[in-house]
């Protein structure tokens, strides 16, 4: 057969054959029934050839094969070069072939899934060489085994693997030597080990030095006992390697108090251990890696495509951890504490989410610990003092402590980023290495530092201060008034997100969102927001502030794009509320529109919006939405009346009192260090019947500065309060003036208008009295217009 030189394309296919274009062998192929498999020879230069078994790969130009990227980088197959190639007509059949897992995770990943391997391997692999090192992926994991013998192998380069041929999986391949052992004499001793081809010379001199080690105060005596010591400290702080494969996720809880080793994690004993396992068969500590997600992208996207989008660089996404098995009331279930002081030096966050597996992967016995930073200008002995003394600091307790490779640590007020390197041990391509120190261990490493001026560790640092929630109240004093809604909102969502609950026994049509309804400047988001903050600091229940205006100009899918985000984000962090300002604004109702498209657009909108949030509700239980508004009629009827129904709890703050007036008015002025007399208090209350919160806090403001532009050192007196009212508009007349002004405001409502409830309902009674009286007035000869009555009445 004729020869090629094709370039080689690396592809993500999950397989080990070559792909190629069915053109490239046979102009006529039109399909993929005119595609015959078939054994081809790569040819790598220096009498090395490699052969694979071929499939169809359309996606291919002419002049082109593929081969899975990580399979290519194992075999030496480079991509964008060119290589000869020549298709085989005869092959060999394999009757047995021995596999050994490259590592030790892979011999467990192989051991978990027997059975799926039986299904996927001929699916992957078809042609075999001894030697070759290939990958195999099981269940989105891959593991790379290696082939250590095959059967035939006389002069034989590959041959093919099918159903029939017989598969052996060993953790470690050693040959079996073909030499005759010596009989072992019993007049010697029993530690003196004889080698195969030991010449006679040596033989004299291995006994002779037995013989010298066996005399007293022998430095051959001296020398083993001091070697043996070594091992005996070695033996002492040896980790706990659980075989197996354990996998949770938890959602990440700071410890602030503890001042145990940084490099332990906490996790409760009945979220770790399975249904089948009571938890007693694992040790109190154990070697886990843990993976850290910081949002939804992550999980979503490829590993390395969300670190890049996501993260400044040189922050690391694995460490290996001391896992501590704890009891319920040291950990919160389904959260992993981790020490404070670790977590704030890799930038993790409450919020985060933790991926745990135990491993049986050693640390590393002696390697090179880079230092990287670009603020270190002074020696590398001093840099090892400091290192040292916070490793002997940080050693509470009999466990080492892990430095992961990547990992970043600090000290004396300095950050470093830390490399690991080892010479004598082979670098695992599928994770980062780690060390384990403590006091015996500590002097085994070499100490290094690498100062790199061009890493922009300020990113690292940006990113380590954003804070995690955002703070949405302005005035923290408007909770004094608003106290019981607090409590009653509080008590709503503990309830609704099965706080403390172990079992639930709710209907999932009962679990729904809560509706905070009331005038401007009322206190909405003052109620809500102090219950969300108090959630936060008692259970960790994430909030987010979301201000519906922002939304208000954009397309339809756009909005819809976003707010999924926005969700997307919120569930992650879950237990989580989702808070919604100006909710009406985004979704008003059909009522109060008149233009045609509004009204099909805002029914699109509201519809998409609202699966939306029944799909995130369905899927993710301890997530609340929490939409603030004016008033419930003013909401689309898709969040009131379409069922299932959206909410299951309407909290309306009521306007004001006058006892409630007189609390905040007197307390306002108390935190202002001033007084006022009773008879101006009650002067005020008496005058603020409309007035909510906001209007209060700004009229008290207006009073003040006008007592302090007189110079006087007195008390607030009738005239700043007189000042205060002639400055000063409440919101409820300021929403009036505004509205005025706007040609599509259809009519106005009775509650636009806050407070004098009596005056509202003088004047609907003498509007009303014109037309009962109508007759009447005709037979006086007048007939009283109606705005002429409503601006009496308004005066009055």
């Amino acid at each position: 057969m004729p020869s090629h030189i094709l370039r080689c394309v690396h592809s993500k296919n999950r397989n080990c054959f070559l792909g190629i274009n069915p053109r490239t062998f046979n102009n006529n192929a039109r399909h993929a029934l005119d595609f015959k498999v078939s054994t081809v020879r790569l040819n790598l230069g220096n009498d090395r050839y490699l052969y694979f078994s071929t499939i169809a790969d359309y996606t291919l130009n002419e002049g082109q094969f593929s081969l899975n990227g990580f399979f290519a980088m194992k075999i030496d197959v480079q991509t964008d070069q060119f290589y000869e190639m020549d298709e085989l007509n005869e092959s060999v059949e394999c009757r047995s072939v021995t596999f050994c897992p490259v590592s030790v995770d892979d011999w467990e990943i192989l051991q978990n899934n027997t059975e799926i391997t039986e299904d996927v391997f001929l699916n992957q692999i078809r042609i075999l060489s001894l030697h070759v090192m290939f990958p195999i992926w099981i269940s989105g994991l891959c593991i790379l085994l290696r082939v250590v013998q095959i059967e035939p192998s006389d002069n034989i380069s590959f041959s093919v693997i099918s159903a029939s041929t017989r598969v052996t999986v060993v953790p470690e391949f050693r040959e079996q030597s073909t030499a005759i052992q010596p009989e072992s004499d019993s007049s010697l001793p029993s530690n003196l080990e004889i080698k195969q081809s030991l010449s006679l010379k040596s033989f004299v001199r291995s006994i002779g030095t037995l013989v010298y080690s066996l005399l007293p105060n022998s430095p051959m005596k001296i020398f083993n006992e001091t070697e043996k010591k070594t091992i005996d400290l070695q033996s002492k702080s040896k980790l706990a390697l659980v075989p197996g494969r354990h996998r949770r996720i938890y959602r990440v809880e700071l410890d602030e108090t503890t001042l145990i080793n940084p490099t332990i994690a906490r996790i409760n004993r009945s979220d770790w251990s399975s249904d089948d396992d009571d938890g007693t068969g694992w040790p109190n500590v154990f070697v886990a890696k843990v993976t850290v997600y910081r949002s939804s992208k992550e999980i979503k996207s490829l590993p390395l495509e969300s670190t890049a989008a996501s993260l400044p660089e040189h922050i690391s996404k694995t460490y290996f951890l001391l896992i501590q098995l704890a009891n319920d009331n040291v950990c919160r279930q389904k959260h992993i504490k981790l020490n404070h002081l670790f977590a704030s030096m890799n930038c993790i966050r409450s919020t985060d989410k933790i991926i745990a597996c135990n491993t049986t992967r050693r640390p590393r016995n002696r390697t090179k610990i880079e230092f990287i930073s670009n603020l270190w200008n002074g020696p590398t002995l001093l840099l090892q003092h400091h290192f040292h003394n916070w490793i002997r600091k940080s050693l509470t307790n009999d466990q080492p402590i892990l430095i992961t490779d990547g990992c970043i640590i600090k000290l004396e007020d300095v950050y470093y980023n830390i490399h690991l390197s080892s010479e004598d041990e082979p670098i695992i391509n599928d994770g980062p290495m780690y060390v384990a120190i403590n006091e015996e261990t500590i002097g085994q490493h070499a100490i290094a530092v690498d100062e790199q001026k061009e890493w922009n560790f300020n990113e690292i640092e940006t990113f380590r201060s954003t804070p995690i929630i955002e703070n949405f109240l302005i005035l923290q004093e408007q909770s004094l008034a608003l106290s019981n809604y607090i409590d009653r909102l509080l008590r709503i969502l503990e309830l609704q997100l099965q706080i403390n609950i172990k079992t639930s026994s709710w209907n999932d049509y009962l679990f729904k969102n809560v509706i905070i309804t009331g005038r401007s400047g009322s206190g909405k988001k003052t109620v809500v927001g102090e219950c969300c903050q108090r959630l936060w600091n008692k259970h960790l229940v994430y909030y987010k502030f979301v201000d519906c205006l922002s939304f208000k100009g954009r397309k339809l899918d756009n909005v819809v794009i976003s707010i999924s985000q926005i969700i997307d984000e919120v569930v992650f962090r879950q237990p989580s509320i989702l808070i919604l300002d100006h909710f009406d604004d985004l979704f008003p109702n059909e009522t109060t529109i008149t233009d045609a498209n509004i009204i099909l657009a805002t029914q699109k909108l509201s519809l998409s919006v609202r699966e939306l949030f029944n799909r995130a509700q369905q899927i993710h239980k301890q997530f609340i939405i929490i939409p603030i508004v004016k008033q419930i009629t003013s909401i689309h009827r898709q969040f009131t009346e379409e069922t299932p129904l959206f909410c299951s709890q309407i909290l309306t703050i009521e306007p004001l009192n006058a006892v409630q007036r007189t609390a905040i008015i007197k307390q306002v002025i108390e935190n202002k260090r001033q007084t006022i007399s009773e008879t101006l208090l009650q002067y005020i209350v008496n005058r603020t019947e409309s007035f909510v919160v906001k209007d209060l806090f700004t009229l008290i403001d207006n009073a003040l500065l006008h007592s302090w532009m007189s110079f006087d050192d007195r008390q607030l007196e009738n005239i700043d309060f007189d000042y205060a009212f002639d400055e000063f508009k409440p919101i409820n007349v300021k929403i009036l003036d505004d509205d005025t002004k706007k040609t599509n405001r259809s009519a106005f409502h009775w509650t636009d208008i806050g407070g004098m409830e009596d005056i509202k309902q003088e004047l609907i009674q003498t509007v009303q009295w014109r037309f009962q009286v109508r007759n009447k007035c005709g037979n006086f000869g007048f007939h009283p217009k109606v705005m002429c009555i409503a601006k009496s009445a308004w005066n009055v």
